[in-house]
């Protein structure tokens, strides 16, 4: 930890701190040693007997580099910067609260070491019940470079996107475009951007990052897709049950199933595309034509945590992703959305053979 509270219950930086002095943490006001090697940076750290719920004694050397850096860039800017500013209201404290001329506070959560899911969203509500809005920068730990995408949409916010903060460059790198094809390795756009232009465009407003476009599927793509599905059955590394219900459907294995199932590119999935729609093709077919489906049961049963990976927010993002699908179903003529429901009105060609299928293709 970087600051300390000293005997006149002042707030005290660890690289200004004096040897000899007291110092107490501003937490659980337990006192606190003073360390001052030659290599690392200057730091405070409770007694090893001592446990404070607030401030982890693990930090890396990085960890309070980053730290340190951030602030005093921020602060040539022209901007408060505070380092680890306990928040009593919800008993955390954020690594840097940066706040503007007319009061608009950021909090910023430097993460180098693992944290779980259930810790995460709760330190996020935490932020989010006192109106803090809060950025989680990874740090060298965490690889952008090769992201998978249960680390990308656990931290990922509300806009999808994900942060890293590269010390060397002083740069944030921010992962967006989070598009998936099966078969394909997951490959978000990356965006550099100059720190100081990412804290001025915070408070600004401004979006640091364009809009993409979501990656197309063209014949070559579900051909590969295609014998990929093929490939796996015939090798059994097709789930079972998925196996057992396409047959109880009356229809002759997986890989002959619609094309339809090989045209998605919705990255957050536990499961592949073509699993997830197919999924939701075989519960159409539960329904006879002309019978009405509500959303909201189907919503409820394909966005739940089985299929999406669970984030740390609350988040739409599943809810938009299956509605997405509901509207690619109605531009193919499958079904039609009356109010609340999904009427069908044709279900998609499966084939007798996998040969069959690729002709079609053709």
């Amino acid at each position: 930890m970087l600051v300390a509270k000293d005997c006149h219950n002042v707030l005290v930086e660890a690289g200004r701190a004096r040897r000899g002095e007291f110092f107490y943490c501003p937490f659980c006001k337990k006192r606190l040693l003073l360390c001052h090697g030659e290599i690392r940076i200057p730091y405070f750290a409770h007694s090893a007997r001592d446990n404070c719920n607030s401030f982890s004694e693990n930090e890396s050397e990085i960890h309070l580099l980053a730290k340190q850096k951030i602030k005093e860039a921020t602060e040539r800017l022209g901007y408060r910067a505070e380092l680890e500013k306990v928040l009593p209201l919800i008993s955390q404290r954020a690594d840097l609260i940066i706040s503007d001329s007319a009061g608009k506070e950021l909090a910023i959560k430097f993460q180098q070491s693992p944290i779980s899911i259930p810790r995460l969203r709760e330190r996020n509500q935490g932020y989010k019940s006192i109106g803090l809005s809060v950025i989680w920068f990874l740090g060298p730990n965490y690889s952008f470079t090769n992201p998978s995408q249960r680390t990308v949409f656990k931290f990922a916010d509300q806009e999808t996107k994900v942060y890293y903060y590269d010390q060397n460059k002083h740069e944030i790198i921010i992962l967006t475009a989070l598009f998936k094809r099966d078969y394909y390795k997951f490959e978000p756009v990356v965006h550099r951007v100059p720190f100081n232009s990412f804290i001025k465009n915070f408070f600004l407003k401004q979006s640091l990052t364009e809009q993409s476009e979501e990656i197309l599927i063209n014949k070559k793509i579900l051909f590969k897709q295609a014998n990929a599905l093929q490939k796996d059955l015939l090798l059994k590394r097709v789930p079972t049950e998925i196996c057992r219900l396409v047959y109880k459907h009356r229809h002759i294995n997986v890989a002959c199933g619609p094309w339809i199932i090989h045209q998605g590119t919705q990255a957050g999935l536990k499961t592949t595309n073509w699993h997830w729609r197919l999924m939701i093709i075989l519960e159409l077919e539960e329904f006879d034509q002309d019978n009405l489906c509500p959303v909201s049961y189907l919503s409820k049963k394909f966005t739940s945590d089985k299929y999406f990976y669970e984030r740390s927010i609350e988040s739409q993002f599943a809810k938009h992703a299956f509605l997405k699908l509901l509207q690619e179903l109605v531009e193919k003529g499958i079904i039609d959305l009356k109010l609340s429901y999904v009427l069908v009105k044709r279900l998609p060609i499966w084939f007798e053979n996998y040969q069959q299928k690729l002709f079609f293709l053709r």
